[in-house]
This record gives structure tokens, sequence and C-alpha cells, in this order.
């Protein structure tokens, strides 16, 4: 799957102008590139871990984000698929917890394994569902990588600090 929704209805073929590589828990009953996937093609990204970055003065210090438990996070998310062409998918963000917000304003909507059966039924009415689940996620563990983490010409892989 390509790494950011692309609408099912657009007339355009996939690009990154209308980049939705998330989608936001507030905001996704009503905007019109999620309404439909959040209703009828909800999934689960498993994740073993994400870098996230915070601004330090003038540098960007990445960190490496997981479960405090050490297993996968089990994230909300959703499809699409374009003129069956192209499949693609976003997860579901929301506001970060209070101490995830001292690396980032906002936190995939991760899910325990009730969730996530809930979140995969489509008989669940997913409006309730959404507010029942806001404000949930797994506990989070971070410690700081190398910067060239962010470099496309680094080959040696994340290097923790």
């Amino acid at each position: 799957m390509r790494w950011w929704l692309h609408p099912s209805w657009s007339p355009e073929p996939p690009n990154q102008r209308f980049a939705m590589f998330n989608s936001r828990i507030e905001t996704v009953l009503t905007s019109r590139a999620f309404q439909g996937p959040v209703r009828h093609r909800r999934a689960i990204i498993p994740v073993s871990g994400f870098v996230e970055f915070k601004t330090q003065g003038k540098q960007k210090q990445p960190f490496y984000v997981q479960a405090a438990s050490g297993e996968a996070l089990a994230v909300a998310a959703m499809w699409e698929c374009w003129q069956n062409q192209v499949w693609s998918t976003t997860m579901i963000t929301q506001a970060a917890s209070v101490s995830f917000a001292e690396v980032h304003d906002r936190m995939p909507l991760s899910l325990n394994a009730e969730q996530v059966a809930r979140w995969m039924n489509p008989e669940e009415d997913v409006k309730n569902l959404l507010q029942e689940l806001r404000g949930q996620s797994a506990e989070l563990h971070w410690c700081p990588v190398d910067p060239r983490v962010n470099n496309a010409r680094n080959k040696e892989g994340v290097v923790f600090i």
C-alpha cells in the first residue's frame, strides 16, 4: 500500500499535492476524503516503532518511539483504492498524551486487542467508537537517535545515542 491515502473519487492520479499521511481523529468523520474509509475500510497498521522529530534550537532531533511494553503497536488506520490501481492508507492521529507532548503534539491512535476487534467490526457505530477511543494509547517510550536517521545518504540504519 502507498503510505498516504488517495481518495477513490479523485479525478486526478495520486500526487503529493494533497498528501494525507495521517488523519486527525477530530475531523475524520467530517473530511470528505475520510468519511467513506472510516465507515467501511478500517484497518490496523502494526508498528514496532516510529521516528518523531522535535526541534531543539536550530536542529531537529529524531526520537525512536515504541510501546513501553516493547510489544508492537496496533495503530488505527483506513485504506482506499483509486481506480483499482493504487491502494493507499492513512493512520489516525490524536492529540499527544501529557507525557508524549514533550516530544510532539500528535501521536498515533494505538489500540489494545479488544479495541482492535471493535475497530475492525463493521457493525460498530464508528461515531461512538471514535468518541470512546479518543485519548486512548499504549504507554510510549522514546529515546534520541542520531540525526543521520533523517538523511537519505545514511545507509547505516538507526543509531541510538
